[in-house]
Parts: structure tokens; C-alpha cells; sequence
């Protein structure tokens, strides 16, 4: 990588346009910050705290955010090449919006996250808990497992209107 930012607290800034490339983010402060038309190629974000982080990327490439804590945070995306690829990352009450074309949550907790995807191909989510998940309709081309399905059925029958009662 050729930049390290190693517990730097960015914790209620403004920044935009930012360009990001080959960078490790270790231990960094983002929270209740906002990025605007962020490029964001070969990064990594290590173990950050994002609570309420909002951000636009207008594209991302071989992206990783790894044990971070994006609670509250809003994330839109215009592009996407490669993967990018989220591990043991909270996303509580978090809301994931545009192209999530490639997207990886292993072992990732997605409770209450709010989806408006444009598209998802490829999106894989067999790995992670989505407990309370809404906008599960605008997943079209993303991949659950079997053993989600039934946690998720209540959900979806809920966004398409359908009230699911217990006899």
C-alpha cells in the first residue's frame, strides 16, 4: 500500500471530492463524518469506527472494510469493479444504496439495514445476518443461502404487502 492512515480521527469532517488509492484506513475515527464523490480504489479499512458515516462513492475497486462498525451509516454507490468485500462488519440500522454489484458480507451483521439497490449481481450475502433487512426486492442478482430464506420470508411477504399471521 502506499499510504497508512493509522488511527486518525476524521470524526464530524467534510470531505469530497476524495480519490483514494492503494491506502490502508487502520483504527480511524470516521464517524458522523460525510464523503462526498469519493473514488475509492485498492483500500482497506481496518477495524474503523463509522457509526453515522455518510458517503458517496462514485466509484469503488478491490475495496475491504474488516471489522469495522458502520451502526447508522449511509453508504451509496454509482460503480463498482472488482469486489469489495466486507468482513465481521456491523451495519445496525445502516442503509446500502446503488450498485452493490460484487459485494461480499462474510460474517457480517446487517440488522436492520435498509437496502434501494440498483443492482446487486453477484452480491453475495450467504454469510451474513439479516435480521429486520428491508428493501430486500431491490437485491435482484444477489445470492442468500438456504438457511437465510426462512428468516427473510416474513420480511419479503412484508414488502410486497403481504401480512403474515400466526393461526
Amino acid at each position: 500500500m502506499a499510504s497508512i492512515l493509522d488511527g486518525v480521527t476524521l470524526s464530524g469532517a467534510r470531505l469530497g471530492p476524495l480519490d483514494l488509492s492503494d491506502v490502508v484506513v487502520d483504527g480511524s475515527d470516521l464517524s458522523n463524518s460525510t464523503w462526498t464523490d469519493v473514488t475509492a480504489r485498492r483500500v482497506e479499512f481496518q477495524a474503523c469506527r463509522a457509526t453515522g458515516w455518510h458517503v458517496a462513492f462514485a466509484r469503488l475497486e478491490d475495496v475491504a472494510f474488516l471489522d469495522c462498525r458502520l451502526d447508522f451509516a449511509s453508504m451509496a454507490v454509482a460503480r463498482t469493479a472488482g469486489r469489495v468485500y466486507f468482513e465481521g462488519c456491523t451495519f445496525r440500522n445502516a442503509s446500502l444504496a446503488g450498485r452493490l454489484d460484487g459485494f461480499i458480507f462474510a460474517g457480517s451483521k446487517l440488522d436492520g439495514v435498509s437496502f434501494d439497490a440498483s443492482s446487486a449481481v453477484g452480491c453475495d450475502l450467504q454469510d451474513a445476518r439479516l435480521y429486520g433487512a428491508r428493501g430486500l426486492l431491490t437485491l435482484r442478482g444477489a445470492r442468500i443461502s438456504k438457511e437465510q430464506l426462512a428468516d427473510m420470508a416474513v420480511d419479503v411477504m412484508g414488502e410486497l404487502g403481504i401480512e403474515v399471521c400466526d393461526l
